[in-house]
């Protein structure tokens, strides 16, 4: 049976409207029968019912996992909000793609055009509670660049070592930065490929994006949305930012 036919029969069932009115109420709804199996099916009932992004938090990040990847067969734009791996007193910070997995689900929660109004967030106890920006503060953070803009290239260099951005000899991994006279290169945390900036004088004349081990410029970009590099690093600079 597909999806959307194991949708249909489940709206069909008497037992749906008052709870789609209990949801609409802003009611308590406890489901406390739910087979560990059928989880991921409910859940994506209930974000279609609710038509609102759904908060699913999980006892620890092995459910997490297990759940989210269930989940995306109904909801395949479902997001996975991951825990750090390591603790916030321990002289390391986290990985870099933990925190781009991180940022991208908080970007995707302020973004307009994300795809579908019953985005699903699936996070553990520990990811919850563990310390991010507030929606203000990463509109405040988040900037973007586009073809013709006018900025200055040490002020584009000092926008993005503020937001974590580490300046590097050469690009490798997300949250690098490199310069070489007018050419500026970023790993933003969102993107799976690394962008190259090139400057003439004040303007952007040209922003693809690129390959870090050949070099070769590939796409041609019209903006870039960009984004903080990091949680841990800048809180100890900017705790109010949290």
């Amino acid at each position: 049976m597909t999806d959307s036919r194991l949708f249909a029969v489940a709206l069909g069932s008497p037992l749906l409207p008052p709870l789609q009115r209990r949801l609409a109420a802003g009611e308590f709804l406890s489901l406390n029968s739910v087979a560990d199996a059928g989880k991921p099916f409910v859940v994506a009932l209930l974000a279609h019912l609710a038509n609102r992004p759904l908060l699913v938090v999980t006892a620890d990040q092995k459910t997490q996992t297990a759940l989210h990847d269930d989940l995306i067969a109904f909801e395949p734009d479902a997001l996975f909000f991951p825990a750090w791996e390591t603790l916030p007193h321990e002289d390391q910070l986290p990985s870099a793609d933990t925190i781009a997995d991180r940022l991208k689900v908080l970007a995707s929660l302020q973004n307009p055009t994300t795809p579908s109004p019953r985005l699903s967030v699936v996070c553990s106890i520990q990811s919850l509670l563990q310390k991010t920006y507030s929606p203000a503060a990463l509109a405040a953070l988040r900037f973007s660049l586009a073809l013709g803009q006018r900025i200055d290239r040490d002020e584009l260099l000092h926008q993005l070592t503020e937001r974590g951005y580490s300046e590097e000899f050469q690009v490798g991994e997300r949250g690098d930065l490199a310069m070489r006279g007018g050419i500026v290169d970023f790993f933003p945390l969102d993107r799976d490929e690394t962008v190259r900036i090139e400057l003439v004088g004040d303007e952007i004349e040209s922003l693809r994006t690129f390959d870090p081990i050949t070099q070769k410029s590939r796409d041609k970009l019209d903006s870039v949305n960009v984004i903080p590099a990091g949680e841990l690093g800048l809180f100890r600079h900017h705790p109010d930012q949290a």
